[in-house]
C-alpha cells in the first residue's frame, strides 16, 4: 500500500507537473493565437490598404494615359498651327511686298510721267520743226510742181 501511495503521489506529482506544463503550453498557445489574431488584423488592414493603393494606381495609370493622349493631340495641333503660321507669314510677306510696290507706284509713275511729258515736248518740238521744214519744202517745190503740171497739159 505504501508503495502504491508513493506511486500515486509520484503520479499526482507528475500529473501536476504535466498540468503545469500544459497550462504553460496553453498560455503560450493563447499568446501565439492572440499574436496570430493581431497579425491577421494587421495583414487584413494592410491588404485593404494595398487594394486601395492598387485602385489608386490603376486610376492614376488611366489618367496618365488620358493625359498622354491629350499631350499627343496638343503637340500635333501645335505642329499644325506652326505650319499654318509659317504659311500665313509667307502670305503676309508676299502681300507686304505687293503693297510696297503699290505704294512706290505713284512715285515711279510720277517720275515716268515726267519723263514721258519731257519726251512728248521734245517730239512736239521735233514735229513742229519737221512740219515747218515740210512747209518750206512745199513752198520750194511749188514752182516746180506748177511747171510739171503745165508740161503735162
Amino acid at each position: 500500500i505504501h508503495e502504491c501511495t508513493k506511486l500515486i503521489e509520484k503520479a499526482v506529482e507528475k500529473k501536476t507537473e504535466q498540468e503545469t506544463i500544459l497550462n504553460e503550453l496553453n498560455s503560450e498557445a493563447k499568446a501565439v493565437l492572440d499574436k496570430k489574431t493581431s497579425l491577421d488584423t494587421e495583414v487584413s488592414s494592410e491588404k485593404k490598404l494595398l487594394v486601395k493603393i492598387a485602385r489608386a494606381s490603376e486610376k492614376a495609370k488611366r489618367e496618365f494615359e488620358e493625359f498622354e493622349k491629350r499631350d499627343l493631340k496638343v503637340r500635333e495641333d501645335l505642329k499644325h498651327n506652326k505650319t499654318k503660321i509659317k504659311k500665313l507669314l509667307g502670305k503676309v510677306n508676299d502681300e507686304k511686298k505687293k503693297l510696297e510696290k503699290l505704294v512706290d507706284l505713284p512715285t515711279k509713275s510720277g517720275d515716268e510721267l515726267e519723263e514721258l511729258n519731257d519726251r512728248l515736248r521734245c517730239l512736239d518740238e521735233d514735229k513742229i520743226r519737221k512740219e515747218k521744214d515740210l512747209e518750206d519744202l512745199k513752198v520750194e517745190i511749188q514752182p516746180q510742181i506748177k511747171k510739171i503740171n503745165l508740161q503735162r497739159e
